[in-house]
């Protein structure tokens, strides 16, 4: 698969790890297996997941320009 830069520039290593922490924290709340850190419960995920928001509507924007797709109304 051809990804513009721009597009491989929004999706950046950073919010692929931020992202994947924030999975295996919710998979591990979800199995009910004990956090790794005080830093592991669902009100620390939401927080953090807060703080990606930005990052992902923007990575979203340029995804969707990337493949011809007008901007999203929501």
């Amino acid at each position: 698969m051809r990804v513009p830069d721009d597009v491989l520039a929004a999706a950046d290593d950073d919010v692929h790890r931020r992202l994947s922490r924030m999975y295996g924290v919710l998979k591990r709340i979800d199995g009910r297996i004990p956090p790794r850190g005080e830093d592991e419960s669902l009100d620390q995920a939401h927080s953090r997941i807060e703080g990606l928001w930005d990052q992902l509507s923007e990575m979203r924007r340029v995804m969707r320009r990337g493949v011809g797709m007008p901007p999203s109304t929501l």
